[in-house]
């Protein structure tokens, strides 16, 4: 994210054709969680808009909606791991109060009422932690949920 906005690799980035930082008011990071105290106080002091897990229910929507009006389009990255450990383990990582997987998908959904989803990814997954094999399941439908709302903006 810290690439994405410009704050670091900028001599990489600079060799990205067609490569502009992303305004880091135009970014809603949701459900990130256990960041390192450094890693906090660079987030609270950018202009990006910060979701809890617990407060995505009340304050997701109004945030994607502001956001939909700065912006025409979206690139929607999900790291697995901002999953709620009860749904899964994505990887190592994982820790925390995180989303559930209709935490996750509603607010794919929500995006795309408020913008066209232009691009999307899924990261952040390390098969050896989820031996049941239900992160891999919240990854296809999280991927069904990206490229239903890819060409138009609005889930078909």
């Amino acid at each position: 994210l810290a690439t994405l906005v410009g704050r670091c690799w900028t001599s990489l980035t600079a060799s990205v054709p067609g490569f502009a930082p992303v305004a880091e008011q135009n970014v809603v990071l949701v459900g990130a969680r256990d960041l390192d105290p450094g890693e906090a106080d660079l987030l609270a002091a950018s202009g990006i808009t910060r979701v809890r897990a617990g407060e995505a229910a009340d304050r997701l929507e109004g945030e994607l909606e502001a956001l939909g009006r700065r912006v025409d389009q979206l690139y929607v990255h999900v790291d697995l791991d901002v999953l709620d450990a009860s749904e899964g383990r994505a990887n190592a990582y994982a820790g925390g109060r995180g989303l559930s997987r209709i935490e996750l998908l509603g607010a794919i959904e929500s995006a795309s009422r408020h913008c066209r989803v232009a691009a999307g990814a899924i990261t952040a997954y390390d098969p050896s932690y989820d031996a049941e094999g239900r992160i891999a399941l919240t990854a296809i439908d999280v991927a069904l949920a990206l490229t239903s709302c890819h060409f138009d903006g609005r889930p078909s």
